[in-house]
């Protein structure tokens, strides 16, 4: 990664041990529940497995990785991830906000040689995590096991939460989810892959792109139907599932 970057070096030498310092001291600094066990935890992960490339220190990247198992043993029958879950009004959003970092992490993964997209633990894989998330944005109340009362979903009027989704997008097939990131392109996010819509967006050329996403950008903002709402774009999504 930076070996395309010419570097002396001792000074190369320098930074990698900067980069893992800081690395090291954030992975170790003391979290408060419930966030210490996951969203926190995979955040930190993240970038333990970036440090790990970049330094070249395997025991890092090692340990960043553990996270995606972790992620992986704590997503229930559901789809859900329990942990998640546990945060009550906020589930959704935690569920989210989980993948974003873990997805990261295995796209870093994915680019040294190891591909944990599709791994499975009792069955099951961030797939059916990445289902529930889609199926309890649609329509919370449909999904069981769900928190009681009102779910927070004020991060769906945000995009950089959903940064994630254009890495998963050059992995899988997923319509619903094509529509739905269409509805925030261009996608950025600065702790989780910069500019991932440039990045992973798979081309189709500079004229068609332009001009089918300006159009859903029109689309979406709070002057058609959905003007009014609170989740003008989750709405706008949700009218055409």
């Amino acid at each position: 990664m930076t070996g395309e970057i010419d570097i002396a070096p001792q000074r190369r030498k320098k930074i990698s041990d900067w980069l893992v310092r800081a690395a090291l001291k954030h992975f170790n600094t003391p979290a408060n529940r419930p966030s210490c066990c996951n969203n926190h935890y995979y955040r930190r992960s993240l970038y333990m497995t970036i440090v790990g490339v970049i330094a070249d220190n395997d025991k890092m990247f090692e340990t960043g990785l553990r996270s995606v198992h972790s992620g992986l043993d704590d997503i229930q029958k559901s789809g859900a991830l329990g942990l998640a879950m546990n945060r009550g009004w906020r589930a959704i959003h935690y569920q989210n906000y989980s993948l974003l970092y873990l997805v990261m992490t295995m796209q870093v993964a994915y680019q040294q040689g190891y591909d944990l997209f599709r791994q499975k633990v009792n069955g099951r894989s961030f797939e059916e995590a990445v289902d529930f998330l889609l199926l309890a944005l649609e329509n919370t109340y449909a999904i069981e096991g769900l928190p009681p009362g009102e779910q927070d979903l004020a991060f769906t009027n945000d995009e950089q939460y959903f940064a994630w989704m254009e890495i998963w997008l050059s992995h899988f097939e997923n319509p619903a989810m094509e529509q739905f990131a269409g509805l925030y392109r261009p996608l950025f996010n600065r702790g989780v892959g910069g500019y991932v819509t440039l990045f992973f967006k798979r081309p189709e050329g500079a004229k068609g792109v332009i001009l089918r996403e300006s159009r859903k950008v029109a689309a979406a903002q709070p002057t058609g139907p959905g003007a009014g709402t609170r989740y003008p774009r989750l709405e706008k999504w949700r009218q055409n599932q």
